[in-house]
């Protein structure tokens, strides 16, 4: 058995250290993935490679699970933020972002192919 990560979507909107973020967010990526591991902890952690970003906690809103999401402040090139740009942001010298992860995922589980599936297809053994 297998788990695989099958889509990601990034959103972002502007943090406001004061405000909180802004209602309006945009879709910043919307990528079919094939990212595939042997349990989900190997898989968050696949996922967090892949982006580039270390996944700390993830939230499931629901179970059986097929979707799961991570958010994390980020500066507008995308990374996570320094102490110093944290600290320029709560005195409002400094824009951060909210972004939202949403992974898309699903267990795999592979078995044999019985012949009668080959109805329609010329073989031979």
């Amino acid at each position: 058995m297998t788990y695989a990560c099958t889509f990601i979507e990034k959103t972002v909107s502007v943090d406001d250290y004061e405000t909180g973020c802004e209602l309006q967010s945009f879709c910043i990526m919307a990528d079919p993935v094939n990212i595939v591991a042997d349990s989900i902890p190997k898989l968050i952690g696949a996922i967090g490679d892949y982006l580039g970003i270390d996944i700390q906690d993830c939230w499931v809103p629901d179970f059986p699970a097929n979707r799961i999401g991570f958010n994390q402040c980020e500066t507008v090139e995308g990374y996570a933020p320094t102490e110093g740009q944290i600290a320029r942001w709560k005195r409002g010298d400094c824009t951060l972002y909210l972004a939202d992860y949403h992974f898309t995922i699903e267990r795999r589980e592979v078995s044999p192919i019985p012949e009668t599936d080959f109805a329609g297809v010329k073989f031979h053994q």
